[in-house]
Parts: C-alpha cells; structure tokens; sequence
C-alpha cells in the first residue's frame, strides 16, 4: 500500500490480522473489514490510527447491506445499521418483526436483493420472497439499545472461512461417499490467525489409516473446491 500510496482498503479479517508492518500501512486512511466476524484485536489495533468501518453483507443483497464506523479502542464491533437503499429487519422463529432490542434472523429487502439462484427453484423459495422482495440470510443478529445490530452467528452450519461461505453437510456428503467411512461429522476450528475446516471420521474396519486418509483427501481434491 506504501508503494502505490493506497488510502482506502477493504479487507476480510483473516487477511487484515497478517498486514502488521506498519510502516507499510502509512497512507492508508479509511480500513473496511467484511465477510467474518471482526476480533476485537483488530478493533483495537485498526481504530487507533484509521477510520475503521465494520460491514456486512451478502452476495445475493449486492454484497453490502449494513455498516458501522468503529471510533473508539475498546467498542464492540457491530455491523451497524442498514446503508441508503438498503432495508434490513429481524424475525424471530415464528416469522414475527423483532421490535426495538432484541434478536432474530437477518433478512434484508430492497432493490438490490436477488431474483434468486439460477436452476434451483427449492433454494429460492426458501431464502427468497417478491413481496416485499427480500432475502433470508441464515444468519442470527441482535439489535441493542442504540440500534446497532451485532452478527452472532447462523441458523444453520454454514461457516466462513477467509470470507468464503462453506456448508459442512456439504462437505460430510462427499466423505461419506467413501465405503471405507462409517461416520463422519465436519466442523470449523478457530486459532488466532485462521480458521480451518477440520473432519472426524469413525472409519470401518479393514483398512489403514493412512490410506483412508489418502483416499479422502482425493476424493476432496476431485469434488470439492480449493
């Protein structure tokens, strides 16, 4: 950024946390982080010195929906509140408007929320509606006293990792094609600087482990994006 003197960057957080030479970061002014829940170690770190905004958004709602400027060292990052063209509510299980604080499912509606996803009509029905023309997210929000809304997690077992989403059923699928695999349960596993996909397999008997996991990993390698 110092060579091209670049101001403004956004940045997911497992990327954000490896930019530590500061001398390298001098003209930046204004840090977007996005796509994963944002530590409070980058809070602290990024809103001493620039203006730090924490987003949120997905693809099929053009990507941004909500946002909020971090001011102070310490502050909770919050996702903020709904940008202009924007309209963003919380429902509780039973489809209900979540009013002042509170928490529920992120849905969000406007203009530039999706039709839906192409050739699969099941999908679309379940996350979208035409009227109002909105898009469930599948992620759970609450909302404080001040309005702001706080990303606490998913309805389902959808992860993110370096702001890619990732569905684990997904993954399990694909291992349990293997006739060597009894069970098999998939989950996320954070550290301070990543997060990582991890499996648990309960393998039959009659063969090695080695060669299970050489045999599950190309079957991964041929299925699976990497």
């Amino acid at each position: 950024s110092k060579q091209h003197s670049v101001s403004v960057i956004t940045l997911p957080p497992s990327v954000l946390y490896h930019c530590k030479d500061e001398l390298a970061y001098q003209s930046v002014r204004i840090v977007i982080t996005a796509g994963e829940r944002c530590p409070q170690e980058l809070v602290d770190k990024w809103s001493e010195h620039t203006r730090l905004f924490n987003a949120y958004g997905p693809s099929e709602a053009a990507v941004c929906a909500t946002m909020h400027e971090i001011t102070h060292k310490g502050e909770l990052p919050a996702i903020g509140v709904a940008i202009p063209g924007v309209e963003v509510w919380l429902e509780n299980e039973q489809g209900e408007h979540v009013v002042g604080e509170g928490r529920g499912e992120l849905i969000i509606g406007g203009n530039g929320v999706g039709l839906g996803y192409l050739d699969r009509p099941e999908l679309t029905a379940a996350k979208f509606t035409s009227n109002p023309r909105a898009f469930r997210t599948g992620d759970v929000a609450s909302r404080d006293t001040h309005g702001l809304l706080h990303y606490e997690g998913r309805v389902d077992r959808q992860v993110k990792v370096d702001g890619i989403r990732i569905e684990l059923e997904h993954i399990e699928s694909v291992l349990e094609q293997n006739e060597h695999v009894s069970r098999v349960f998939v989950t996320d596993y954070k550290d301070t600087t990543s997060t990582k996909i991890v499996a648990f397999i309960v393998p039959k008997s009659g063969i090695e482990e080695s060669m299970l996991r050489d045999e599950l990993v190309q079957l991964c390698r041929l299925q699976l994006p990497l």
